[in-house]
């Protein structure tokens, strides 16, 4: 059997990337998947490479910072298959990398927004249906550097050190209730815009120089990962953030 077969699943940003690449594989694992995503353009292509290959597959178009919209998301969810069991929150941004004093408040706004209030918004919509499916798993997506800093990372750092404090602290609320709440911390990742807006191919190679393996990341490692979690597989396996670098922050 597939790992998620006849579960119901949750993808926010899923229109590129990461999130694009879960939800294909969330679906070829037998996943019925639910895209939450703010490009409308974007993940309604990500939804026709699903139906294209036999996928079950509803697109919600919203912003996860918003309460009326992840609200629906959730709705819309339960409205269509009958039920939630799992999530991916992978939907966010990398802000602006600059030193800490020089940046915008407006900057802090926006980073903390997307990538901590969109996290606490979608858990705390998801779990009331998960509570009613049952049980089930939620992952979040943070980063390697939320444990280690970088310079000029002030922001994104402090955002993605918030959802390891949700996912640690939610997990522990509802243990008992049946939902486990993980997250994956992917370093640098192949083929993303965020990585090409952030590094540039030299700065890239030189971070796979730098990794023990000898390679960045790629999408389709984030997405296993995060399908594993969701998967009955790891079923007592709960408040942990897994680090998805190589092995670069134990160097």
């Amino acid at each position: 059997m597939s790992l998620l077969e006849n579960k119901i699943a949750l993808i926010t940003g899923a229109g590129a990337g990461i999130g694009r690449v879960s939800a294909l594989l969330f679906s070829r694992e037998g996943a019925k998947i639910a895209l939450f995503s703010r490009t409308k353009e974007a993940v309604e292509e990500t939804a026709d490479m699903i139906r294209d290959n036999g996928g079950d597959v509803v697109v919600i178009v919203g912003d996860v910072t918003n309460t009326e919209d992840t609200k629906r998301a959730v709705s819309t969810v339960v409205d269509t298959f009958g039920q939630l069991n799992c999530t991916f929150n992978n939907a966010g941004v990398e802000g602006q990398f600059a030193p800490l004093a020089t940046l915008d408040e407006s900057v802090y706004e926006n980073t903390l927004s997307i990538n901590l209030k969109g996290v606490w918004l979608s858990m705390k919509y998801q779990i009331p249906a998960l509570l009613e499916s049952g049980g089930g798993a939620i992952v979040n997506m943070s980063s390697n550097i939320s444990i280690v800093g970088m310079p000029g990372t002030s922001l994104y750092t402090a955002s993605k050190a918030g959802v390891d404090g949700l996912t640690r602290c939610g997990a522990m609320d509802y243990a008992r209730h049946n939902i486990r709440i993980n997250a994956v911390a992917p370093g640098s990742v192949e083929n993303t815009a965020m990585t090409s807006r952030l590094w540039t191919e030299e700065q890239q190679q030189a971070n796979r120089a730098c990794s023990p393996t000898g390679r960045l990341s790629t999408p389709e490692d984030i997405a296993e990962a995060a399908i594993w979690l969701c998967s009955d597989r790891a079923k007592h396996i709960n408040g942990q953030v897994l680090n998805i670098d190589g092995g670069f922050i134990t160097r």
